[in-house]
C-alpha cells in the first residue's frame, strides 16, 4: 500500500499514468527543464519556472513548480560544479504540494532506515528537517516510507506543507542534502516571488505526455 502511495505521488508529479517511480521523476526533471526556456515573465527576481503535463487518459493536468540553486558546487568525481533542482508539485491528488530534490548530474548517499533527512532553512528562521526517500540517485521525494509507516500521507503533509508555506512567505532557503562522495553539502535558493497554487494553471506552459 505505502508503494502504491508514493508511486501516486510521482505520478501526479510527473502526470505519468505509470512505469517505475525512476522514470517518473525523470520525467517531472526533464520536464521541467522544457518548460524553463519558453515560461511566461514574472517579478522581477523570481526564477520559478511553471510546467502543467496534460493526462490525456485520465482528463487531468498536473501543475508543478521548478526553482534551480542559486548556487553551485564542485562535487568532484568528474561531476564538476552541480546545482540543485527544487521541484513542487502534487496537490491535485493530496491538496498540498510535494518537493522533489533533483541533481541535474552526481548521486546523493543512501539513505538510513529512516529516509533521506534533508535539512533546510528559510530567512532567519529554525533548522528545519524532511524525511524523503531516494527515488533514483539523483532524485529525493519528500515523503519518506517510514514517515507513511509511522504517520500515514498525514505526516508527509505535515513536513512539505511547513517547507511549502516556509517559501511562500520567504526570501532565501539554504538545503543541505547528503551527496555520494562529498557528504553534506548546501545550495542557497532565492524562492521569492513563488505565485500561490491558483495561479499556476495560467502561468504554466502546458506540455502534453
Amino acid at each position: 500500500m505505502k508503494i502504491l502511495l508514493l508511486s501516486a505521488v510521482l505520478l501526479a508529479l510527473a502526470g505519468c499514468g505509470g512505469g517505475e517511480r525512476v522514470d517518473a521523476v525523470r520525467s517531472a526533471s526533464s520536464a521541467s527543464s522544457v518548460g524553463a526556456a519558453s515560461s511566461p515573465a514574472l517579478p522581477d527576481g523570481s526564477g520559478w519556472v511553471y510546467l502543467g503535463v496534460v493526462d490525456e487518459m485520465r482528463g487531468k493536468t498536473s501543475y508543478m513548480a521548478r526553482l534551480s540553486s542559486a548556487n553551485r558546487v564542485d562535487i568532484g568525481g568528474g561531476h564538476g560544479d552541480v546545482g540543485l533542482d527544487l521541484i513542487l508539485g502534487g496537490h491535485e491528488e493530496y491538496d498540498f504540494p510535494m518537493v522533489l530534490f533533483s541533481l541535474p548530474d552526481g548521486e546523493f548517499a543512501e539513505c538510513g532506515s529512516d529516509g533521506c533527512e534533508v535539512g533546510y532553512r528559510i530567512d532567519d528562521g529554525a533548522v528545519l528537517n524532511i524525511s524523503g526517500y531516494l527515488a533514483d540517485s539523483g532524485s529525493i521525494m519528500g515523503c519518506s516510507d517510514r514517515t507513511v509507516e509511522k504517520l500515514g500521507i498525514d505526516g508527509c503533509m505535515v513536513e512539505n506543507s511547513a517547507l511549502f508555506y516556509g517559501i511562500r512567505d520567504g526570501r532565501k532557503m539554504v538545503v543541505e542534502v547528503d551527496i555520494l562522495g562529498r557528504g553534506r553539502t548546501q545550495f542557497v535558493f532565492d524562492v521569492s516571488g513563488l505565485q500561490p497554487l491558483d495561479k499556476w494553471p495560467g502561468l504554466a506552459v502546458v506540455h502534453r505526455k
